[in-house]
């Protein structure tokens, strides 16, 4: 947000006795999710900080897309409809699919954008067509999906089997925490991956499906990989509900207190 917000030109224009005001729209996958809570309010803090220091009014607005990238690019079109001056727009379009979409829609409305996550690997803000689309945050997925797989093999001595929880599919930290995973097993050949399912970043989908496995595979899982701090909080829950929990190491990522408050 920070990044964004230097890009808007908050001055008074001749003859003005005031700033124009601001319009702040974050676009986050669900605010079920203690992640993007805390983003939500840290762009709120700072949004509201650039109003108090340069005298802007700031109107500031959260978007859940509930990781549907049509469903934000739907908000989207109706916010920017009549144009969206002095406008930032900080999200993720939750899939790669809709990222061009949404960047032209803000674009055309004035607005100034700063995407996070996801956006095809040929798309960049340099590439973008104006200077309005000001930056992209990511971070290293195959890494991070690489080093908590290590970690889980470490923990059941190099040896057992596991089963994996992916994200959304089509969603590049999703695909790339695979990759990561992935990469790890081919170098503990002894650790076996016994199946992959797709819990959407989901804590209750990753619940369900933590249960089918353990019914499906008892007695026979020795640590579960799941791609994301809501995802292992599912998980942790289900293991509670078998007798399991703390006997079943599960990775996470993210960095969420609800999360971190499971970590022994």
């Amino acid at each position: 947000l920070a990044i964004g917000l230097t890009a808007v030109p908050l001055v008074a224009t001749a003859g003005a006795t005031s700033v124009p005001p601001l319009r702040v729209y974050v676009g986050v996958g669900s605010l079920s999710s203690d992640y993007w809570v805390a983003f939500a309010n840290g762009a709120k803090a700072m949004a509201n900080s650039i109003g108090k220091a340069t005298g802007a009014q700031v109107k500031f607005q959260v978007l859940q897309s509930n990781f549907s990238g049509q469903a934000l690019l739907s908000d989207f079109t109706s916010i920017f409809a009549a144009g969206c001056k002095n406008c930032l727009v900080v999200f993720d379009p939750a899939d790669s699919a809709f990222t061009k979409a949404d960047v032209a829609a803000a674009q055309k409305a004035g607005a100034w954008v700063v995407t996070l996550w996801n956006k095809p690997t040929s798309l960049h803000p340099w590439n973008s067509g104006d200077n309005h689309w000001v930056a992209h945050t990511t971070f290293d997925g195959v890494q991070s999906g690489y080093q908590n797989a290590t970690a889980l093999f470490k923990k059941i001595g190099g040896k057992g089997n596991i089963i994996a929880l992916e994200g959304v599919p089509n969603n590049p930290p999703a695909i790339e925490r695979l990759i990561g995973l992935h990469q790890a097993l081919a170098k503990y050949p002894n650790v076996k991956l016994l199946d992959t399912q797709i819990d959407n970043w989901d804590q209750t989908q990753a619940q369900t499906l933590t249960e089918t496995e353990l019914t499906k595979y008892p007695n026979q899982i020795n640590g579960i990989f799941s791609e994301n701090d809501g995802g292992s909080i599912g998980v942790v829950a289900a293991l509670k509900a078998h007798g399991l929990a703390g006997k079943i190491p599960v990775t996470g990522s993210d960095g969420s207190n609800d999360a971190l408050a499971l970590v022994k």
